[in-house]
């Protein structure tokens, strides 16, 4: 089995990583509400994501090919006096799921927020792909998340 590597990514976005993360955006959170998403707007998003200080973009890759991506930043709400690590999206290759890749994604979001001086993580239930989020909701218990009404939160 090839070696996956996580990286977060910075600068400008390469075109190789393109269409692996626009199909997770339809595949994933859009595709069952029936919304058509302007591919540029998300190239815009995502190349924000690249150079945002509080927004970061890590990649799961094996061989050079994307198979995982996430997008996370931090953010503040009212009743928290620090600041919150937010997952907006995640995604990871149905021919990769079952790697590990999922937790690989989140230890490297998690190490990022505690960098960032965040006491919460916060991931979104919407985010996973409906084939797995039962295998999604497993693997967050089992690493420390709590399920609360709209996603799973951890306290770093």
């Amino acid at each position: 089995m090839p070696e996956i590597v996580i990286e977060k990514i910075e600068g400008v976005l390469q075109p190789a990583m393109i269409p692996f993360v626009l199909a997770c955006v339809q595949d994933n959170r859009f595709s069952l509400l029936g919304i058509s998403l302007d591919p540029n707007a998300i190239v815009d998003q995502l190349n924000d994501c690249l150079n945002n200080p509080s927004k970061i973009f890590i990649l799961a890759k094996s061989e050079e090919k994307v198979v995982g991506v996430l997008l996370g930043e931090i953010t503040t709400f009212s009743f928290s006096k620090n600041p919150i690590a937010l997952e907006f999206f995640f995604g990871v290759d149905p021919a990769f799921r079952g790697q590990g890749i999922f937790k690989k994604l989140t230890a490297r979001f998690e190490e990022w927020a505690r960098q960032k001086a965040c006491k919460l993580v916060v991931l979104g239930v919407n985010s996973f792909a409906t084939s797995s989020t039962e295998q999604a909701k497993d693997r967050l218990i089992k690493d420390g998340y709590e399920q609360y009404s709209s996603g799973f939160l951890k306290r770093i």
